[in-house]
């Protein structure tokens, strides 16, 4: 074939009235009116294209055959099994499936269509079961691991104002190691874990700190969700006791809130307290706070 607009020879100009004249097949042959395939490798892609036509049809055919299935299942075990003893294949297979799913992820339709298979799949009773077999193991073995990478970000998602303000303060005490949400375990608390939350605490000394919002003194959602707060406080206040630990409360009226322009902040008097309690170092459990004496 020969170039209508520079004169190149070649079997087939496809590539080069791309790349150099910056044309589709289409776009050249409608305006030379002229082809880009000479006779004979024109003939030699239709006859490709039967014999793929062909194969297709064959292999549509042989899907329906039982025999082929089965063959073919076996063939693939076989495959499998010859993959996962070699660690090498294990690697590269990762490697090239990761480099896939890159280039496929970066469709937002294919993105939509993992994301449905995926929910899908994690709402079956039986991945829901192991998975939570797993994360508790996980757990059990790597505490700290757990704290830094699920609790510690929850916190920063959850904590009230209050807390993070009264924590604020706590870090900054020398020769402390205060950290939010730790729990306490005791079988007399009344949930199915057994265990209750602690908004402030330093597990080495056995000092924790909790800030008691207005749910922990007011029925706002009803007389028998007051109850159970109080008997959840009053168990972590015996389990702290039993021990010899220090717990200190801290009631919502110590907590002046403020609007935007002017910070909000804890009452003197209640931090140079707290200061008191933990220089003193005694046992048991205190409250700060006129709202105790309603408590």
């Amino acid at each position: 074939m020969v170039c209508s607009i520079c004169g190149v020879h070649s079997k087939s100009i496809a590539v080069h009235i791309n790349k150099i004249h910056k044309l589709t097949a289409n776009e050249y042959i409608k305006k030379y009116n002229s082809k880009i395939l000479c006779e004979d490798t024109e003939k030699k892609h239709n006859f490709a294209n039967k014999e793929n036509s062909k194969l297709a049809k064959q292999a549509l055919k042989a899907l329906t055959n039982i025999e082929f299935l089965k063959r073919n299942k076996k063939i693939s075990q076989s495959v499998s099994k010859s993959i996962l003893n070699d660690k090498n294949e294990i690697k590269r297979r990762s490697k090239l499936m990761k480099l896939i799913n890159d280039k496929m992820l970066a469709n937002p339709e294919y993105r939509t269509v993992l994301s449905e298979r995926a929910k899908i799949t994690s709402a079956k009773p039986e991945v829901i079961k192991n998975r939570s077999a797993k994360l508790k193991k996980w757990r059990e073995l790597n505490p700290e691991d757990f704290y830094n990478k699920c609790t510690k970000k929850m916190i920063n998602c959850f904590q009230s104002k209050p807390e993070k303000k009264l924590f604020e303060f706590m870090v900054l005490l020398d020769g402390y190691s205060f950290k939010r949400n730790q729990f306490i375990y005791s079988e007399t608390i009344s949930n199915k874990s057994h265990k209750k939350q602690m908004d402030i605490a330093d597990k080495n000394k056995r000092i924790y700190i909790e800030y008691d919002g207005v749910l922990h003194f007011k029925p706002k959602f009803g007389q028998e969700v007051l109850e159970k707060i109080k008997k959840r406080d009053q168990e972590a206040e015996d389990h702290i006791l039993k021990h010899n630990w220090v717990l200190i409360r801290v009631s919502c009226d110590q907590y002046i809130d403020r609007n935007k322009i002017e910070k909000s902040y804890f009452k003197n008097d209640c931090l140079e307290k707290i200061k008191e309690i933990l220089k003193n170092n005694k046992p048991g459990v205190y409250k700060i706070g006129n709202e105790y004496e309603q408590y």
